[in-house]
C-alpha cells in the first residue's frame, strides 16, 4: 500500500512536473532527454544498494519497488512514443527521442529478461 502510494503520489506526479517545468524553459524533445535518465538510475541505485546491503531486509521491500520504477518506466516510455509520434507529424528530427526512449525503457527489459 505504502509505495503503491509512492507511485501515485510521488514518483509520476514529480516525472510530470520536472517535464512540465522544462518544456517551459526548453522544447520537449529536449525536456524528455533531461528526464529520461531518472527511471534507469533509480534501477540502478536500487539494484546496487540492494547489492550492498549487510542486514537482512525482506526481500519483498525490494521487489515492491522495483515494480513501482518498472511502471513509472513504463509510463515514461509511453510519453517518449507519444512525443515520436507528435515529432515525426511534424517532420522534426526523433533521433534524440529515440535515444531517449530506449534508455527509458531499459528497466522495462531488464526486468523482462529477469536481470533485475
Amino acid at each position: 500500500m505504502t509505495t503503491t502510494l509512492l507511485l501515485i503520489l510521488g514518483l509520476l506526479p514529480s516525472m510530470l512536473l520536472l517535464f512540465v517545468v522544462l518544456t517551459t524553459v526548453s522544447d520537449s524533445t529536449s525536456a524528455y532527454g533531461a528526464i529520461s535518465l531518472v527511471p534507469l538510475a533509480l534501477g540502478l541505485t536500487l539494484f546496487a544498494l540492494r547489492s550492498l546491503s549487510v542486514e537482512n531486509s525482506p526481500d519483498y521491500w525490494w521487489l515492491d519497488l522495483n515494480e513501482k520504477i518498472v511502471w513509472a518506466s513504463a509510463v515514461q516510455t509511453g510519453l517518449g512514443i507519444g512525443l515520436m509520434v507528435r515529432a515525426l507529424y511534424r517532420r522534426r528530427p526523433v533521433v534524440l527521442l529515440v535515444v531517449a526512449t530506449l534508455l527509458t525503457a531499459s528497466p522495462v527489459w531488464l526486468r523482462a529478461t529477469r536481470w533485475m
